[in-house]
């Protein structure tokens, strides 16, 4: 039982901690090439923000993938439309 119970956790382990290592990561990176939210009368933030957490899980979540106890044929149709939407989204 615990076996089967710390095979469906690993794939949320393997999310979290790429997410986490890739927010450290990319910060600079968004700062260089300008990928920030700058502060404005409407914001509440008092310094520029880097936008890439969506980046972060997005290929947290594709990596975790690889680790998931189950086969993912019915998920293709879900799987695409992320894909397309963080192509689209991040330029």
């Amino acid at each position: 039982m615990s076996s089967l119970i710390f095979d469906e956790f690993v794939p949320f382990l393997v999310a979290g901690l790429v997410c986490a290592i890739l927010l450290i990561y990319l910060d600079p990176i968004a700062r260089d090439i300008g990928l920030v939210d700058r502060p404005s009368q409407r914001k509440r933030h008092k310094e520029e923000t880097p936008l890439t957490g969506g980046i972060a899980v997005i290929i947290g979540f594709y990596l975790s993938l690889f680790v998931v106890p189950f086969g993912l044929g019915p998920f293709r149709s879900p799987l695409l439309a992320i894909t397309l939407l963080m192509i689209i989204g991040v330029p």
